[in-house]
């Protein structure tokens, strides 16, 4: 019990000095901003998992969706193998810890199930481990050759999820009968697509554009739009021809996703450093999570025009040639 104790201690110290050198990275004027915005986007998720019927599953489940995405993405993992005795039940605490704000809600709204639910879930995925990751294997397809060869984010994601997107795409498409069918398909293709820019690229190869700060982050939304529209489009025209009353249902989905992979393109580069090839994963979880409340999404919004001025002034540096 003591090992455990000792190990749960530790590691939320790190995770703190970890937090600690990030909010001191964003400064105080950008932090007061981001806070009240996140607070305000928390008190939306309060109100509607209190007052309309089934938000709250659809929450909770994208949270355990999130957390899902975090523990396959996590880099840390053959560390914590490493060094620690329970380390699956030291990430179970972690992940309750991110948690808890959404539990917070639930709690307030007396939403026991979900909350049970929420808690299971995390415990069920925290054991999980991924072997492979070890593999590294890589994937050429005719499709890649269709793709831009400025977009790398796309060849490099389609390399690494071409066949969990195509299943799900033509899944989607056979099932279009279905109400459920491509609502499904398109959010978890939005989500995989949402992992392609959780990863910086080369100095040499941003400067290969020849581009000024706003024309490369302009160029890089309409090729993603285009990309992701060509994607999308024939599912959401197929669910139109069989539920024509529910038009809306994909095209709301269309737009949170594509909003949200726009946020994800302004805040690589807001935040961008030849030093570091990571992209801030709390602040992509953040806007994944508060873009896909469709209550909450003006939030993401406003996030995105405040990261793009940012974006601008960070690259400012690196394109002095071209602006």
């Amino acid at each position: 019990m003591n090992i455990l104790l000792s190990n749960i201690r530790n590691v939320i110290t790190i995770r703190l000095k970890q937090t600690y050198r990030l909010l001191y990275q964003i400064g105080i004027i950008r932090l007061i901003v981001l806070s009240t915005l996140y607070i305000v986007a928390m008190r939306y998720v309060y109100l509607i998992t209190g007052q309309i019927h089934f938000s709250g599953y659809y929450i909770s489940g994208t949270w355990l969706l999130i957390i899902s995405y975090i523990h396959l993405k996590r880099s840390d993992r053959i560390f914590l193998q490493i060094n620690l005795t329970y380390e699956s039940f030291v990430i179970c605490i972690e992940y309750v810890l991110l948690s808890i704000p959404l539990i917070i809600c639930l709690l307030l709204n007396r939403q026991w199930i979900l909350i049970v639910c929420m808690i299971l879930g995390i415990i069920f995925i925290s054991p999980i481990k991924i072997i492979w990751k070890s593999q590294t294997k890589t994937l050429n397809t005719r499709m890649q050759k269709y793709i831009p060869f400025d977009m790398y984010e796309w060849k490099a994601g389609v390399r690494n999820c071409f066949y969990p997107i195509l299943f799900c795409w033509i899944i989607g498409f056979c099932l279009a009968s279905f109400v459920v069918g491509v609502p499904i398909a398109i959010f978890i293709i939005g989500f995989l697509i949402f992992g392609f820019y959780t990863t910086n690229e080369s100095l040499p190869m941003l400067l290969s554009y020849e581009k000024g700060t706003n024309s490369l982050i302009i160029y890089k939304i309409k090729q993603h739009t285009l990309i992701f529209s060509i994607l999308i489009f024939p599912l959401v025209g197929i669910f139109m021809i069989f539920h024509s009353n529910l038009w809306y249902i994909p095209v709301i989905e269309y737009v949170l996703f594509l909003f949200i992979h726009i946020y994800s393109i302004i805040l690589k580069y807001a935040f961008y450093s030849h030093d570091n090839s990571a992209v801030n994963p709390i602040f992509l979880m953040m806007g994944l999570f508060i873009g896909l409340i469709p209550l909450t999404a003006p939030v993401l919004w406003v996030f995105s025009i405040y990261l793009f001025h940012k974006a601008q002034v960070n690259l400012s540096p690196y394109l002095n040639d071209y602006n």
